[in-house]
C-alpha cells in the first residue's frame, strides 16, 4: 500500500525510520548565491536549500540510509552526526511532491498531470531559451521592462501590516503563523532576486556596465572614505535583502575594491572571476575578488591587515556546528554566526552596516552606514557581541521599515526571548 500522508502539501512529517532508504524523482540542481535551487525536471516545481541540504539530497539519490546521510553530513561540518535534523529537509522533498517511494512504498502524492508536464516542457524548452536570447540581446530598456515592469510588484497586505506592528510593538509581531505568511508573501522578492542574478551572469559586459551605473544609487560613500583613511581596514557588513546579490556591483562600479566572502562554494566562486575577467577583458575594470569557503577567512584577514576592504553578508544561516550567538530581534531571537565580530577584533578593522533597497523598474539604493563605535574592551567574547549587536539592531530597523525584503525569515525564532548575550 502507498503511504498515506495527512497533507503531502505542507507541514508533513512522515515518521520515517534511520534505515529507510528514499528514491527521488529526476532533479535538477542550481547554484543560487549561498544557497542552491532544486528543480523536479518533469513538473517544474522547485525548492531552495542550502549547500548541506543538497549534498544530502545527492547521498539520498544514490541510496543511502538516512542515518548514512546523518553521518556524512555530520562528518563533513564537523558535528555529531546525531545532531543532523533531516526533518525539515524530508518535510520540503515530500510537500514538493520530490519524494517517490521510502523503501520501495510508493507515496500517494498527486502524479504530474499532462498540463504540469507541458507547463514544464514549455519552460525549458521555449521559455528559457527566449529569456536568454532577450537579455543577451533586446536593448536594455525593453529587457528591464520585461523582467521587471515598471511597477513594484503587488503585496498580499500582510507586509504592511506587519510592518506598522512592529514599528509599534515589536515583542508582538511575527509570531508563529505571521512570519509563515510573511515568508510566503515575499515571493516577489525572490523572484527579483533570481532576475538580478540572470542579469549579472547573461547581460553583455556593456549593458551589464550600463546598467549597474544607471540604475542603482548610492548613500553614505563618505563614511566608507573616511574609514578607508584611518589604514586598518574596513568591514563591510551586508544582509539578505533582495538585491543584495547587487551591493558588490554597485561599490565596484564606483571604483571601490573589495573582497567578498562567499558561502556558496569554490564552484561559484570560479563562475564570478570568470565573469570578472570578461569584464576585464572587454575593458571593464571591476575592482572585486571573491574569498570562498575553506580558506575564506585566512584571506579576508589578510585584506583587512593590508588596509582593504571585506564584503560579507553577517545574517548567513548558521551552519551546524559553527559559533553563534542569539542576538535579540524584534522581540525574539536571531542567530547570527560570530565571523564578523571574531574578523574585527583580531584585524582592528572598522565594521560599518550596508543597507540595500530594491526600487521599483529593476533600481537598487544601497546605503552605507557609518562605522560603529569602536569597542575599548580587549577580550574577544565582549568585542563580538558588542558588534553583532550593533549590527543586528541596523537589520532589525530595516526589516521594520522593508519586511517583504528580508530573505531570512526561516532563521527568525518567534516566541523565543532568551539570548546568548
Amino acid at each position: 500500500m502507498p503511504l498515506e500522508p495527512s497533507d503531502s502539501r505542507a507541514g508533513f512529517a512522515l515518521p520515517i525510520a534511520g534505515t529507510a532508504r528514499l528514491r527521488l524523482f529526476p532533479l535538477a540542481f542550481q547554484a543560487a548565491g549561498q544557497d542552491h535551487i532544486v528543480v523536479r525536471r518533469d513538473t517544474g516545481r522547485m525548492l531552495k536549500t542550502s549547500p548541506a541540504g543538497v549534498e544530502a539530497i545527492r547521498l539520498l539519490r544514490r541510496g543511502l540510509t538516512l542515518d548514512a546521510v546523518r553521518g556524512v553530513v555530520g562528518r563533513a561540518n564537523g558535528c555529531d552526526p546525531a545532531a543532523v535534523d533531516l526533518s525539515p529537509l524530508l518535510d520540503s522533498l515530500v510537500a514538493a511532491d520530490f519524494v517517490a517511494a521510502i523503501d520501495g512504498r510508493k507515496l500517494a502524492v498527486r502524479q504530474p498531470s499532462f498540463r504540469d508536464r507541458a507547463r514544464a516542457t514549455l519552460a525549458t524548452s521555449i521559455q528559457a531559451p527566449l529569456m536568454s536570447a532577450l537579455i543577451r540581446r533586446a536593448p536594455l530598456g525593453m529587457t528591464l521592462r520585461a523582467l521587471f515592469g515598471r511597477r513594484p510588484g503587488r503585496d498580499t497586505g500582510m507586509a504592511p501590516r506587519i510592518a506598522e506592528n512592529m514599528g509599534r510593538t515589536p515583542a508582538l509581531v511575527a509570531r508563529g503563523p505571521e512570519v509563515e505568511a510573511l515568508s510566503r508573501s515575499n515571493c516577489a522578492s525572490l523572484r527579483r532576486y533570481y532576475v538580478e542574478r540572470l542579469l549579472l551572469a547573461l547581460l553583455p559586459p556593456h549593458r551589464l556596465d550600463r546598467w549597474v551605473r544607471k540604475m542603482s544609487s548610492i548613500a553614505g560613500t563618505h563614511h566608507l572614505d573616511a574609514a578607508l583613511a584611518e589604514g586598518h581596514g574596513v568591514l563591510l557588513c551586508a544582509s539578505h535583502a533582495t538585491s543584495y546579490s547587487m551591493v558588490p556591483w554597485v561599490l565596484a562600479a564606483r571604483g571601490y575594491a573589495q573582497t567578498v566572502l562567499m558561502l556558496a562554494g569554490d564552484e561559484a566562486a570560479s563562475q564570478v572571476r570568470q565573469r570578472l575577467g570578461e569584464l576585464r577583458q572587454a575593458g571593464y575594470d571591476y575592482p572585486m575578488d571573491v574569498a570562498g569557503v575553506g580558506f575564506g577567512m585566512r584571506a579576508l584577514v589578510r585584506t583587512l591587515r593590508r588596509g582593504g576592504t571585506v564584503l560579507l553578508l553577517f545574517d548567513a544561516t548558521v551552519a551546524p556546528g559553527h559559533e553563534h550567538l542569539d542576538m535579540p530581534f524584534l522581540g525574539a531571537t536571531l542567530r547570527v554566526a560570530k565571523g564578523a565580530g571574531w574578523l574585527a577584533w583580531r584585524t582592528g578593522a572598522r565594521v560599518l552596516p550596508v543597507s540595500v533597497q530594491s526600487q521599483p523598474g529593476g533600481r537598487c539604493h544601497v546605503a552605507i552606514h557609518p562605522a560603529l563605535p569602536a569597542d575599548g574592551r580587549s577580550s574577544e567574547p565582549d568585542c563580538v557581541t558588542h558588534v553583532l549587536r550593533r549590527l543586528t539592531a541596523v537589520l532589525e530597523h530595516d526589516v521594520q521599515a522593508r519586511p517583504e525584503q528580508w530573505l531570512k525569515w526561516k532563521d527568525y525564532q518567534p516566541g523565543e526571548s532568551s539570548c546568548d548575550t
